[in-house]
């Protein structure tokens, strides 16, 4: 990913990642499945319900041969999944991929803001 122009951060077990994220808010994070320190998704789980991985996009990776689990957390928490062995080019298409879909979405802020707007002045709208 240092190739395709990206800083980036390694970590090699749970504890680690824990460590790195209450420092460091990420664009994307590349999570393996089989990351020493987790069971069964539960780091994915808990970054998703922490604020500032709420809406980070996360790119779940599995080996060919995985038990299924990761196709029950796609839906609910990874916004990709890629089975392994990948080519390096596939990867850096996803996540380039996964960095402009988020980059053209309104934040979360904004976009509440954006639906108050439009609620007072319908309610506006419907009084006067």
């Amino acid at each position: 990913m240092i190739a395709a122009g990206y800083a980036c951060g390694w970590v090699c077990n749970a504890k680690q990642a824990h460590t790195l994220l209450r420092w460091r808010e990420p664009e994307l994070i590349l999570l393996d499945e089989d990351m020493p320190g987790q069971k069964e998704g539960s780091l994915l789980r808990e970054l998703r319900s922490t604020e500032p991985c709420r809406d980070t996009p996360i790119i779940l990776l599995s080996t060919t041969a995985g038990n299924g689990n990761s196709e029950q957390l796609l839906p609910c928490a990874a916004h990709d999944h890629i089975r392994k062995p990948f080519d390096p080019r596939f990867l850096v298409w996803r996540v380039n991929h996964a960095i402009d879909t988020v980059e053209a979405k309104p934040k979360r802020e904004q976009a509440r803001e954006w639906l108050a707007q439009k609620f007072e002045s319908t309610q506006r709208r419907s009084i006067g």
